[in-house]
C-alpha cells in the first residue's frame, strides 16, 4: 500500500498560515512513520515553502491560479495525488466544500478533512478532523455512514518541533516578568502592535517577545513601537521564529490568536490571554476561557490596548491563577494528537495495520511484557513494574530514536514491535505477538511490514535482530521474513544467540 499523503491547503497574507502549520504537523508525523508528505499549495510562499522543504517534506503550487476548492482545483490535487502515487489526499481550508470531497471520494482517494466549525452541507470524507475544544457530532450531521469523526483535543496537531518537551511541567514564578506574543503569520490587522500599546501602559517591567511570521508586512512599525517602550520594556522581534517551544517554555505568560497556537501554548502550560481576530476562533476562546485554560480578550475590533493591560496586570502578579492555568492547559492537550490521526488513517485500511503506539496503549503494552513467554524470552527475565513501565513508555514514545508501533489485525492489536537507533547505521528490533496470535505466522509478517518503514523512519541503512538460540519460533520468523543470518553467533548474559540482519535497498 501507499506511503505517500498528499496534503491540499492554503496559505497568505489574508488567510494567514495556520491550515498550513497544523497540516505540517501530521506530516511530520506521518514522515516519522516511514511515509513521505506532499503539499499542494493554492498559491506560492516563499518563505512556507522552504520551511516545509527543510521539514523533509515535496511542495508544489496549482497551475493557472484556479478558483480556491473548485473544479479546477480538485482536478490539479486528483492529477498531483495519482502522479505521486498518493492514497489518502487531506485537504484543510475553508474553500474546500462537499462537492470538493466528493470530487475527490469520486476519483478513489481516501480523504482526511480538517475542519474548524462544520461550515459543509454534507461530509464524505473517510474521516473528518476537528481538533477544537468545542468539537462534538452535532457540528457534523449530514455525513455518510463510514465517516470517521476525530474530535478534540485529544487530536491537537503539534509540529515534532514540540515532541521533546513531552511531559515537560512548568514551574510558575511568583511574578510573570516574561510575555510571548504571537498572532499569526499574517497578522494582516496589526494587531500585535495593538498589544504592544496595551504593554506601553504596564507599569511593572515586562521582557517581551514579540514572533513575526513570514507573512506580516507591519514589520517597520513594530520596531518603531517597540523602540519607544524600551527601557522599561525590552521588547524583541524575531521573524520566523525556529524554536517555538523554547519560547513558549521561557514565557511566564502569553498572548495568541484563537488558532492553532492555543493548543501549543496548552501543551507547554503558558498561561495566555486569546484575541480572537477571526471568526472561527471564537469558540476557541470561549471554551479555553469557559475551563480556565486561558483568558478570552474577545473581538479584536472591540479590544481596546487599555484592555489588554487590565488582564495582563492582573495575570503578573496572580501566581495562584497562572498555576491553575497552567495545569488545566497540559490536561487538555498531551501532545500526541498527531500520531492518533495518524493511527486513524492506518486503520482504515484493514488487513494488517501498523499504526505508532500511543499513551492509551499503556496497560495493553505492559501486559504483554509481562506474559511468561516473553519474560522467558528477554535478556531480563524479572516482572515489569507498572510506574517503571509508564516512565519508559512515556520517554519511548518521544525518543527520535526510536519507534514503537502496535500491530492490528482485523481492528485488534495482536503485536508490537520496537526498533531503537544504534548509531552504527542499524536500528535494533524488539518484538512479540500476543498470546492469543501466536502460531499464525505473525512473527514474520511484522518483520516484514515494518522493516522498510523503519529504515526510512529512522534514516538508517538495515535493522538488526538478536535471538536466544532457544527461541526456535522467533528464529524462523526472523528467516521466513528474509532477514539475513549473521555468521558468528554471540554471547549475551551468558546466552548464546543468533543474529539477523535486514539491509534496505533505497534505490
Amino acid at each position: 500500500m501507499s506511503n505517500e499523503l498528499l496534503i491540499r491547503a492554503n496559505a497568505s497574507a489574508e488567510i494567514g498560515t495556520g491550515h498550513v502549520m497544523r497540516c505540517l504537523a501530521l506530516a511530520q508525523a506521518w514522515q516519522r512513520h516511514g511515509g513521505r508528505a506532499h503539499f499542494l499549495l493554492g498559491q506560492p510562499l516563499a518563505g512556507l515553502e522552504q520551511k516545509l522543504v527543510g521539514a523533509g517534506c515535496v511542495t508544489a503550487v496549482l497551475a493557472n491560479s484556479p478558483t480556491l476548492g473548485g473544479v479546477a482545483d480538485a482536478s490539479q490535487t486528483i492529477a498531483y495525488a495519482e502522479q505521486v502515487g498518493a492514497e489518502w489526499v487531506v485537504v484543510d481550508g475553508y474553500h474546500f466544500e462537499a462537492t470538493y470531497q466528493e470530487t475527490l471520494k469520486q476519483a478513489g482517494l481516501r480523504v482526511l478533512f480538517i475542519d474548524d466549525y462544520g461550515p459543509c452541507n454534507f461530509y464524505s470524507a473517510d474521516v473528518v478532523l476537528n481538533q477544537n475544544i468545542y468539537a462534538t457530532p452535532a457540528l457534523y450531521p449530514h455525513r455518510t455512514a463510514e465517516t470517521e469523526l476525530l474530535l478534540g483535543c485529544d487530536y491537537a496537531l503539534l509540529r515534532q518541533e514540540f515532541r521533546p518537551w513531552l511531559g515537560w511541567r512548568r514551574e510558575i514564578a511568583p511574578v510573570a516578568q516574561n510575555l510571548l506574543v504571537t498572532l499569526g503569520g499574517a497578522d494582516s490587522d496589526n494587531q500585535s502592535l495593538k498589544v504592544l500599546q496595551g504593554i506601553g501602559l504596564i507599569t511593572t517591567p515586562l521582557h517581551v517577545t514579540v514572533l513575526v511570521g513570514a507573512a506580516n508586512p507591519h514589520q517597520a512599525i513594530l520596531r518603531e513601537a517597540a523602540e519607544q517602550l524600551r527601557p522599561l520594556h525590552p521588547i524583541e522581534l524575531v521573524q520566523n521564529a525556529s524554536d517555538m517551544p523554547k519560547r513558549i517554555a521561557s514565557a511566564d505568560m502569553g498572548v495568541c490568536a484563537g488558532g492553532s497556537t492555543c493548543w501549543e501554548m496548552a501543551f507547554l502550560g503558558l498561561p495566555t490571554a486569546v484575541l480572537t481576530i477571526a471568526e472561527n476562533q471564537q469558540p476557541i476562546a470561549t471554551g479555553l476561557h469557559e475551563t480556565g485554560i486561558a483568558h478570552s480578550l474577545g473581538w479584536f475590533e472591540e479590544v481596546t490596548a487599555a484592555d489588554i493591560a487590565a488582564v495582563l496586570n492582573k495575570l503578573i502578579s496572580n501566581e495562584k491563577q497562572r498555576q491553575e492555568m497552567s495545569q488545566r492547559g497540559q490536561q487538555l492537550v498531551d501532545g500526541h494528537g498527531a500520531e492518533r490521526v495518524v493511527a486513524a488513517l492506518l486503520r482504515k485500511r484493514g488487513g494488517l495495520v501498523v499504526r505508532p503506539a500511543l499513551p492509551e496503549d499503556a496497560r495493553l503494552l505492559w501486559e504483554w511484557a509481562n506474559e511468561a513467554a516473553v519474560r522467558h524470552n528477554a535478556f531480563n527475565p524479572e516482572p515489569i513494574q507498572w510506574e517503571v513501565h509508564l516512565h519508559w513508555l512515556a520517554q519511548k514514545l518521544g525518543q527520535e530514536t526510536a519507534r514503537l508501533w502496535i500491530i492490528e489485525q482485523n481492528g485488534q492489536p495482536v503485536a508490537q514491535i520496537r526498533y531503537d537507533d544504534r548509531g552504527d547505521g542499524r536500528a535494533e528490533i524488539g518484538y512479540s505477538v500476543a498470546q492469543g496470535a501466536r502460531g499464525q505466522g505473525l512473527g514474520s509478517k511484522v518483520l516484514q511490514e515494518t522493516a522498510a518503514l523503519a529504515c526510512r523512519a529512522l534514516g538508517v541503512a538495515a535493522v538488526y535482530g538478536v535471538v536466544f538460540q532457544s527461541n526456535i519460533a522467533s528464529i524462523r520468523a526472523f528467516e521466513k521474513a528474509g532477514f539475513g543470518k549473521l555468521p558468528a553467533p554471540v554471547l549475551i548474559q551468558n546466552q548464546m544467540c543468533e543474529q539477523f540482519e535486514w539491509v534496505m535497498d533505497y534505490e
